[in-house]
């Protein structure tokens, strides 16, 4: 027997693409119409499909990722402005920059070796993050480098560590450093810092780019909240088996909910295998229709039950993420982690992505 195609698939993740356009120009007019706009799509758009919203998003002045595979996913897709590779390019690697005009980011003298004269790249300096970047006081030996190499950048970044709410001094302490380093260079390098949190709450780092990460997807950058950012996801799945229970039984492994009355499960064909994970079971709560139903029992790798005092139908539709008391940022507190962890886990062999134009 032949089966439709979408029957394969336990759940859906639904991308509202017009959601994340209007996020993109949230964050966009914070900025000057001459600074340039740089979406950032790593982690396959942050769990949402990066080719997709690549597409979609004419306004985007350049993109970026975490690693040439994602960009090659990217060039092999039919994209074709500038795409910025955010970790160090590799001997083995460097050969496929040059083959589809991919932009690398070098953190390291030893890295401009890699370098043929014609390739574009930009130069990260550690500021403060530590992690990726050249150091200040390496500032003198990457300059002879350069000079003894012939090349030139044709851009320069860092990147801020504690940027996610206003007022935070060491902002301003990284944002000193970055400019009196990019002094040293010549006025034609894009000179680019500000992520989303200092987009919207430091305009000294916009500079000539900013970079539109976290806030493109609805998530708030740190504690303080943007309101104009809309929710770009849902996932939903169906009820694929419901059953009468009586007050007092266990439910699930190792018994660790036991109905509180009469009631009814519904068992969801979702587990951790999907990105659901564990110990979100008696956490959260999923929407049917307009009511909030609680997840109840172990989320086991496959499959996740819902509780209620009233009949369940087999087949009705079931949200597990959306934008009131099933919200991501309920699922992440209820994990202690943050919502974009939550997002970018959710499988991609099992949950259908679906976009909404």
């Amino acid at each position: 027997m032949i089966y439709p195609e979408d029957s394969i698939y336990t759940s859906t993740l639904e991308v509202d693409l017009p959601a994340i356009r209007n996020n993109f120009k949230v964050m966009s007019d914070f900025a000057a119409p001459e600074v340039k706009k740089l979406a950032v799509i790593k982690a396959n758009g942050y769990g949402l499909g990066a080719v997709e919203i690549a597409r979609y998003l004419d306004e985007a002045d350049c993109f970026a990722v975490a690693n040439i595979g994602e960009a090659l996913e990217l060039r092999k897709s039919g994209i074709s402005k500038e795409i910025l590779v955010f970790s160090s390019p590799l001997p083995e690697t460097i050969s496929l920059f040059e083959k589809y005009s991919i932009t690398p980011v070098i953190s390291s003298k030893e890295q401009l070796a890699l370098l043929s004269k014609d390739l574009p790249f930009h130069i990260q300096f550690d500021t403060g993050m530590r992690r990726f970047g050249v150091l200040p006081e390496q500032i003198d030996a990457f300059l002879n480098e350069l000079t003894r190499l012939e090349l030139s950048p044709s851009g320069l970044l860092t990147h801020f560590a504690n940027s996610g709410d206003p007022n935070d001094e060491s902002v301003y302490e990284q944002l000193k450093l970055f400019k009196e380093i990019c002094a040293f260079f010549p006025d034609t390098c894009v000179r680019h810092c500000a992520n989303s949190g200092a987009i919207a709450f430091y305009p000294e780092t916009h500079l000539d780019m900013i970079r539109i990460g976290v806030s493109l997807y609805g998530f708030q950058p740190g504690e303080t909240a943007l309101p104009d950012l809309k929710t770009t996801a849902r996932w939903k799945s169906k009820i694929i088996h419901t059953k009468p229970v009586k007050k007092g039984e266990g439910i699930g492994y190792s018994w660790t909910f036991k109905a509180p009355e009469n009631g009814f499960i519904g068992l969801l064909p979702i587990g951790y295998a999907d990105g659901l994970k564990r110990e979100l079971g008696n956490q959260i709560q999923a929407r049917i229709g307009d009511d909030y139903l609680p997840v109840v029992g172990r989320v086991t790798m496959d499959y996740t039950t819902v509780f209620s005092l009233t009949p369940i139908t087999l087949g009705e539709e079931v949200e597990l993420i959306g934008d009131g008391e099933n919200s991501v940022y309920a699922m992440a507190a209820a994990t202690r982690t943050i919502p974009y962890e939550i997002i970018t886990t959710i499988g991609e062999r099992r949950v259908k992505r679906t976009y909404r134009f």
